[in-house]
């Protein structure tokens, strides 16, 4: 973690990493692929996300990107009870909309 909370919540009590670091050994990374269940069945049929990967959604204005989110959101808050989530956006308004989350 970078810099200081600014909500007045106080520290995290959680396992915290350096940014900067060494990547693994590559006889210590795992070979297996794992699909995230995201709840969401066209997703999960026509585009699988993979559990650890990064995902990235692309499309124009008004095609349901943040009503997307949310949902992921939701159902793998509630599937795993916690998430964390960098939101990262053009836009600021869809920024302050999706930047919730169980810290």
């Amino acid at each position: 973690m970078i810099g200081e909370p600014v909500d007045e919540a106080g520290p995290w009590d959680e396992e915290t990493r350096a940014i900067h670091q060494d990547a693994p050994e590559f006889v210590e990374q795992s070979t297996e692929s794992e699909l995230l269940v995201t709840g969401i069945k066209v997703v999960d049929l026509l585009a699988p996300y993979a559990k650890g990967g990064k995902i990235g959604l692309f499309g124009g204005a008004g095609v349901g990107k943040t009503v997307l989110i949310m949902e992921l959101i939701n159902n793998i808050a509630k599937a795993h009870g916690g998430y964390r989530y960098l939101p990262v956006s053009a836009n600021a308004r869809a920024r302050a909309t999706i930047f919730i989350g169980k810290w």
